[in-house]
């Protein structure tokens, strides 16, 4: 599914993500699937859909009481960090 997704993923983009999504539903664990699949929605402006990915991996690794890999969470932590462009904007006025 990895090689699979990255092969959409810059001329078929929606594709991609539902090869990815495909992934994590056989392996509701797999970092690997949920960071493409992360940086992959970040990339397309669907910081929601992102985040609610995140929380969905972070809830089913609790559930088997197991943290986040660092490279995970270090991503999602840059990708979250910034405001989204568009607030930015709509609370500057601009």
């Amino acid at each position: 599914h990895m090689r699979l997704a990255e092969l959409y993923t810059d001329d078929q983009p929606e594709r991609a993500v539902a090869v990815l999504e495909a992934a994590i539903e056989l392996d509701p664990i797999c970092e690997e699937a949920y960071r493409r699949l992360i940086t992959l929605q970040a990339r397309l402006g669907r910081r929601d859909a992102a985040q609610r990915t995140w929380r969905l991996l972070q809830g089913r690794l609790a559930e088997l009481e197991l943290e986040p890999e660092d490279v995970t969470a270090d991503l999602a932590s840059e990708l979250f960090r910034q405001p989204p462009t568009s607030s930015r904007r709509l609370q500057t006025g601009r």
